[in-house]
């Protein structure tokens, strides 16, 4: 048997999509990368400065590790870009563009987490108030299966928990560690502060209010004063060496305090109406008449206060968009946007850049509560609990 092989000539012309006359635009090129030390996955926003990017933003395309950015402007020598949400230390950045045939060359850049999960203890804790010593570890709250497991402590080195202190079975919503060393919990709609002394041991009530009042929150001055705020009625100051105190009527249902620069910032709600305010504090370490900064109406709680060194206020929320950032005068902006989960429960910050905050479930988490981190690139006002 003979087998014939018949070769056929292929009209290159009707089947080829390779066109050899085709003239392709410039190579991109990636000249500079702002922030220059690095900036947060999936937050607004990363400015790629270099040349040939065109003026399309729907023809160029910005990858970090193989993951595309969403461009959010672009010129032929700048785009502005909302980077992936990857975490890593110079990932490979690199663009292409319709018009080119080939990428830019690859430029490393890092990218941190602008939000990220806390581990928590085996089992199923759920973390209520939290706060840190000065060493960075972390103290909080904690149940289990529907019991007490007491106040943990996180070691900052290791990560691992160990129980501080025992306590009993309540909504310890609030943890503030103390100028002497004790760490100090609140409870709602409860007329006292507890403590537990430095080093651990036995809970007990270290300053408690006349009948009718009730704490949320506390933060201290550094003039050796701790100021405690809740409803309905009055701010209470009292000494943290004698627990000696006095009451200042400010009504309101106040849920956050924050002492910062000679003046009291509160959040909560007064007649209806979801509030930041700032209340002057005198040289006799009197509160003066409060200044509303803040008549919040976009829906949901104000929930907690933290300041930055340099004055920008950060608020949790119970709905989304989870944190608010503003300056005093200045225009209310979401922290975030499309990052952030909300229903914060507490949020600590006395060092580094980064919020810790206990919240409660939401529709995206799986766990019924969680311990996170919120980074915002900034460094704390004082805290005078250390």
């Amino acid at each position: 048997m003979v087998t014939a092989v018949v070769f056929t000539a292929c009209d290159d012309s009707v089947n080829s999509l390779f066109d050899e006359d085709a003239v392709f635009g410039p190579q991109p090129v990636v000249q500079s990368m702002s922030p220059a030390d690095g900036w947060l996955a999936g937050v607004d926003e990363v400015v790629i400065s270099g040349q040939h990017f065109g003026t399309n933003p729907d023809q160029v395309f910005v990858f970090f590790d193989g993951q595309k950015a969403l461009v959010n402007q672009v010129s032929d020598t700048e785009l502005r870009v909302r980077p992936p949400v990857v975490v890593g230390e110079d990932l490979p950045v690199q663009i292409s563009t319709l018009s080119s045939d080939k990428y830019s060359e690859i430029v490393p850049y890092t990218l941190s987490a602008a939000y990220q999960r806390v581990e928590l203890r085996a089992g199923s804790t759920r973390p209520f108030g939290v706060t840190t010593d000065p060493d960075g570890n972390i103290f909080m709250y904690a149940e289990e299966d529907g019991a007490s497991v007491g106040v943990l402590r996180r070691d900052v080195d290791t990560g691992e928990y160990s129980v501080y202190a025992s306590v009993p079975r309540f909504n310890w919503r609030t943890l503030r560690y103390g100028s002497d060393g004790s760490l100090y919990l609140i409870r709602p709609v409860v007329r006292a502060i507890f403590r537990i002394p430095p080093g651990g041991g036995a809970l007990g009530a270290r300053f408690v209010a006349p009948n009718g009042n009730a704490f949320a929150s506390m933060d201290f001055d550094p003039n050796g004063n701790a100021w405690a705020v809740g409803s309905p009625t009055n701010i209470f100051r009292f000494d943290v060496e004698t627990a000696a105190g006095q009451a200042f009527e400010v009504p309101g249902n106040w849920r956050g305090v924050r002492y910062y620069n000679n003046n009291l910032y509160v959040v909560g709600n007064v007649e209806q109406n979801e509030v930041v305010w700032r209340i002057p504090i005198n040289a006799n370490n009197e509160l003066e008449t409060p200044v509303e900064l803040l008549n919040y109406e976009d829906g949901g709680s104000l929930q907690s206060i933290q300041i930055a060194d340099d004055g920008e206020i950060f608020v949790a929320l119970s709905q989304s968009p989870g944190f608010i950032r503003f300056f005093e005068g200045e225009s209310v902006q979401p922290l975030y946007p499309g990052v952030l989960d909300f229903n914060y429960v507490d949020a600590f910050w006395a060092s580094g850049t980064e919020i810790l905050v206990t919240m409660d479930a939401t529709p995206s988490l799986e766990e019924e509560r969680t311990l996170r981190t919120v980074n915002v690139l900034k460094d704390p006002s004082p805290y005078y609990g250390f």
